[in-house]
């Protein structure tokens, strides 16, 4: 048996103490996502914690509010008065000291004021209609945020499961590698090689591990746990989609989409809310009614009434221009909300034509990978073989095995990207609520 030299001897001291530290790192096996927190009910946690998603709906709200306070104004407004007081009267030349209590109910309706009651009940409707979609848009937001980091969690696991066997066989390939070096079948650049190789190995599961632990801190605090917290998602997957689907979301997105449907009505709201004139040039019609409830005054007076009703025309000109200003500022206001709306439906068509290409490209290549890390698992095993009768070296062994692993990751990102882009197609294109069999919003209130 060949002596080795000194600075072999310190290669082959490196590589077991990276061996001997590396070995409570495998040992950490990811937990199975078999066993995790459903989807259900990590969207349902997620959502009650979503601040965007509860601004939203106290939005909608507030925007049915609104549309009630307009619509109250077509309904008269109903009350009573009630007066008592003295006061020093001449009845027929007489000075009379005369005591009043008086109680009667009234009635007052506006009838007609310049058609601005009509367009501003329209303008909130609209909003509220809006405010309603804003909430939806909220939601999915929600739920795509949820999703991405419960799947960038499931794809970690899934590439640390993968880094682990990895490191295993790195450091069984070292010990080979030693105890051929030891029979005088090795060379310290094959140990110095299988060194580097452990470390690069070892580096690159830690830094795994560490993005696991974000991934998972980023997931805890969206479903409101703490930091600390230890949450593994359920697998889940996204609705498949044909070909002729995405290409139908895509195309749709731009009109149906929530985010273009909102712009659009809150166009339409600002296009309403002027009217047709300005209400300010327009005659004010209002009803009055007056009905005593009960009199006590002494001395009796001459005359009183017990009932009346009056219906009064006003008609003010405004001077100045600034009823005609008023009207100015709306219709510029609505000419901005619908370039707003044209820009928002641009935007949703290029990123919806986008997400579907991305989509077919990624679909496309799930088989291509699935069969690469198959072949590449048997090129691995042929080569361990073949190293081990001497037909292939160590540095062609240890790349394959990169390529292979390589070949993993490429696998779990492309999963990955496919969910990711069924879930962001399905909600540009205002699907993804029906999808995931999310309650509808048919109003302001929270599912």
């Amino acid at each position: 048996m060949r002596r080795l030299r000194p600075s072999a001897v310190r290669c082959l001291a490196l590589s077991l103490a990276l061996w001997g530290g590396a070995t409570g790192v495998t040992s950490a096996q990811p937990v199975s996502a078999a066993d995790g927190l459903p989807w259900p009910e990590l969207v349902s946690r997620g959502l009650a914690r979503d601040s965007q998603w509860r601004a939203a709906r106290e939005q909608a709200e507030a925007a049915e509010a609104q549309w009630v306070q307009a619509r109250s104004r077509l309904y008269p407004r109903a009350g009573v008065t009630v007066t008592r007081g003295q006061s020093s009267d001449v009845d027929l030349g007489q000075p009379v000291d005369r005591r009043r209590e008086r109680s009667e109910a009234t009635l007052r309706w506006n009838l007609f004021n310049g058609l601005a009651d009509k367009s501003l009940i329209e303008a909130t409707a609209l909003e509220r209609d809006a405010a309603r979609v804003e909430a939806q848009r909220a939601r999915d937001e929600a739920v795509e945020r949820l999703a991405e980091a419960a799947a960038d969690v499931l794809r970690l696991q899934r590439v640390l499961q993968r880094s682990s066997q990895r490191l295993d066989e790195v450091q069984r390939l070292s010990g080979l590698v030693v105890r051929q070096a030891q029979a005088g079948r090795g060379s310290e650049a094959d140990l110095q090689l299988a060194a580097s190789g452990l470390v690069n190995a070892r580096v690159a599961h830690d830094t795994l591990l560490a993005d696991l632990a974000a991934a998972r801190l980023k997931l805890a605090l969206l479903l409101g746990e703490p930091a600390g917290a230890r949450i593994t998602p359920a697998r889940f997957d996204a609705p498949r989609l044909s070909a002729d689907e995405a290409a139908r979301l895509a195309e749709q997105a731009p009109q149906a989409g929530p985010a273009h449907r909102a712009a659009a009505l809150r166009a339409e709201a600002a296009r309403r809310r002027p009217g047709p004139v300005a209400a300010d040039y327009l005659p004010k019609l209002d009803l009055d009614l007056r009905r005593r409830l009960s009199e006590n005054t002494r001395p009796l007076p001459t005359t009183t009434t017990q009932g009346s009703w009056s219906v009064g025309l006003t008609y003010e000109v405004p001077l100045g221009g600034e009823a005609g200003a008023r009207r100015d500022e709306a219709l510029h206001r609505a000419a901005a909300a619908a370039a707003e709306a044209e820009r928002v439906a641009l935007a949703v068509q290029v990123e919806a034509g986008g997400v579907r290409l991305r989509l077919a490209q990624a679909e496309e290549a799930v088989p291509l990978l699935q069969r690469q890390v198959d072949s590449l698992a048997v090129v691995v095993n042929a080569s361990e073989l073949q190293y081990e009768a001497g037909r292939r070296s160590l540095l062609q062994l240890m790349d394959l095995r990169d390529q292979r692993f390589a070949a993993e990751q490429r696998q779990a990102e492309n999963d990955q990207r496919v969910l990711l882009s069924r879930l962001r197609l399905l909600s540009l294109g205002g699907g993804l609520g029906a999808a995931l069999g999310l309650p509808p919003l048919d109003g302001p209130a929270a599912p």
